[in-house]
């Protein structure tokens, strides 16, 4: 089995090779424009501190061996979130159901306010109202499944501590 650690530096379990890699990619190149004298200037880092950092990762025992690894909050948040969003489609069909009687409850006014404005029979306004219905339904749960699921969401992120406005 191939030795592994958890590298906080970068959030994830690694081979010492892995690790290695990550590190012989962390040496940054960029260019910024410089205001003062207008022109792009070059700037560089060299991430040869990483490479001491995994010896010492390496040297000592696996830290998070008997232990949960650690996760960063905001990842927590959505790894939940992902979860939850899998469970949409079986949440949207039971809202539907839900939504289906309060929509319903409109039919009789919003037929009436049809036959009035739109100069149609009863008949044909009920028609074109019934054909609606279940598109309707399926709008309104999305709307109610959106503000659950960010509840949801915004709950979580203050279980966690995170601040959210």
């Amino acid at each position: 089995m191939v030795e592994t650690r958890y590298w906080k530096t970068i959030g994830m379990r690694v081979t010492k090779d892995m690790a290695l890699e990550f590190a012989s990619r962390m040496n940054l190149a960029a260019t910024y424009l410089d205001e003062e004298i207008e022109e792009f200037t070059a700037t560089t880092h060299e991430g040869t501190g990483s490479i001491g950092e995994i010896e010492r990762l390496f040297d000592n025992p696996d830290e998070f061996a008997e232990t949960e690894e650690p996760t960063d909050p905001s990842i927590k948040v959505i790894l939940q979130a992902n979860a939850w969003t899998k469970e949409r489609k079986a949440r949207l069909a039971e809202l539907k159901e839900e939504v289906k009687g309060e929509v319903l409850s409109l039919k009789d006014e919003e037929v009436a306010e049809m036959v009035e404005t739109q100069n149609l029979s009863v008949e044909e306004a009920s028609d074109r109202w019934d054909d609606k219905l279940k598109s309707r339904c399926l709008q309104e749960a999305k709307i109610v499944w959106d503000a659950e699921f960010n509840e949801r969401v915004e709950s979580y992120q203050a279980e966690l501590g995170l601040k959210t406005e």
